[in-house]
């Protein structure tokens, strides 16, 4: 139960950052977005840190994929598609739920 509490607490965080960047021209807010929400959730859950930082990345470019076709489209569309997006955003995601678990396991010691 908690892990898919987690689950949707990673997709609406994935489609928050896709709604600050359907809104913005600069694409450092939605990456700020992605990293805490990483971050936060891999401090919850060290084990399934990965599923988590990838549920996010995989909504954000789940939202680019779909939002044009139900005619909402970004100040600036990105180059390269939603799923090279998806490629690109999953390795900082990943990093930063990997921080996360790293800085629970320092704290709780």
């Amino acid at each position: 139960m908690y892990k898919l509490a987690l689950l949707c607490a990673a997709a609406a965080c994935g489609l928050v950052a896709a709604y600050v960047d359907f809104h913005n021209d600069e694409p450092q807010p939605a990456l700020l977005v992605i990293l805490t929400s990483s971050f936060v959730l891999g401090m919850l859950s060290r084990r399934f840190a990965w599923l988590y930082a990838g549920s996010v990345a995989f909504v954000f470019a789940l939202a680019h994929w779909i939002g044009p076709e139900l005619s909402i489209q970004p100040l600036f569309p990105m180059k390269g598609g939603p799923w090279w997006t998806l490629i690109i955003l999953a390795i900082p995601a990943a990093i930063a739920s990997y921080a996360g678990v790293g800085f629970r396991r320092i704290v709780v010691r």
